[in-house]
């Protein structure tokens, strides 16, 4: 990873690690621990994962979000591995773009016999999966 968010993490920690490490004179802060000390890169990161990850684990869904599409998978098996994505991405049904993802990843003739129905599903997503089942 890298990026200006990563980039201020590491010198707030860095800074963090050095005071741990050496204390902070004009603050009269003391050190707490030893460079050595196997906590401090324990610590490091647990914090990193906590702050990155999710954001990561967004990130990658989104990207898979946006690519998926039905191919040889069922109607069913595309609404679940769609549902799953979703939710990985933070996106729910009224978020922006979920439906046009839904509809751009579904097979050409399924999409075209939900647009044939009589009446025509309504601009939502929980409507356009029950078609399409």
């Amino acid at each position: 990873m890298r990026g200006p968010s990563i980039n201020d993490w590491v010198l707030q920690q860095t800074k963090k690690l050095y005071i741990k490490c050496n204390g902070d004179v004009l603050n009269g802060v003391a050190p707490t621990h030893h460079t050595d000390d196997e906590q401090l890169s324990v610590k490091f990161s647990r914090e990193f994962c906590c702050t990155f990850a999710d954001t990561a684990l967004e990130q990658w869904a989104y990207g898979e979000l946006a690519n998926y599409t039905m191919g040889t998978n069922t109607i069913n098996e595309y609404v679940a591995c769609f549902e799953h994505l979703l939710q990985k991405a933070g996106w729910d049904h009224t978020s922006r773009g979920s439906l046009f993802q839904f509809k751009r990843g579904l097979d050409r003739h399924i999409h075209l016999k939900i647009l044939q129905k009589e009446p025509m599903p309504a601009e939502m997503l929980n409507a356009w999966e029950e078609a399409a089942c």
